[in-house]
């Protein structure tokens, strides 16, 4: 609900903040406030850099990860990474975990999300038409590793992944249970994860 007595300026930026996840509009009103506060030199830099974001962000045409470079990411771009080797992450924040983690050489695709029927989450909404392509090109991979996270979506969305790649004839992993049940992979430590890598599973049909 709208404060009449602050400004309808105000009103409008504390509305947007509180929609970004875990920020209400109490959350969002404190950080107004510290920048606010003698910090508007911070303030405009985080505009100007929102700013450039918004514009020129965009997904990686082949893993869909974000860069601010035109085409493909530097991932991608990455002639010392196997790109005969991909794996399928549900968000970005678990490639940067898998990433810190240190130990995959590989490329990845990125979902941008898990199958969620009862929040209206089917496979349009996610990046798997791009990733059939990728598998159906003349240089198929020689492994695709399912790390999706260990939650009952992320679990529905590598059953559903099989189904649709097992008959392109590559070969299909799942990482292993070392990862908790119900957790994000990105709250994993990088020792499980290392090692829910190095006990997968090839998956059957």
């Amino acid at each position: 609900m709208e404060d009449p007595k602050r400004n309808d300026v105000l009103n409008q930026a504390i509305q947007l903040m509180a929609k970004l996840p875990g920020v209400g509009p109490r959350t969002a009103f404190r950080f107004l406030q510290y920048l606010l506060d003698g910090r508007r030199d911070l303030l405009r830099s985080l505009g100007e850099t929102l700013l450039t974001v918004a514009d020129d962000v965009q997904e990686c045409s082949s893993c869909h990860g974000w860069t601010g470079l035109n085409g493909q990411c530097d991932i991608c771009q990455n002639t010392k990474r196997n790109h005969q080797q991909i794996c399928v992450v549900a968000s970005v924040q678990d490639q940067e975990a898998i990433e810190r983690a240190g130990f995959f050489e590989g490329v990845y695709h990125i979902l941008h999300g898990c199958l969620s029927p009862l929040d209206g989450i089917g496979p349009e909404e996610l990046r798997i038409q791009s990733l059939l392509k990728r598998c159906q090109a003349d240089a198929q991979p020689f492994e695709l590793i399912l790390a999706t996270p260990s939650t009952v979506d992320g679990e529905a969305t590598a059953m559903y992944l099989q189904q649709l790649c097992h008959p392109l004839n590559i070969n299909l992993s799942r990482i292993a249970s070392g990862v908790p049940v119900g957790d994000e992979l990105h709250f994993v430590d990088r020792t499980t994860l290392a090692e829910a890598f190095k006990r997968r599973q090839r998956t059957e049909s």
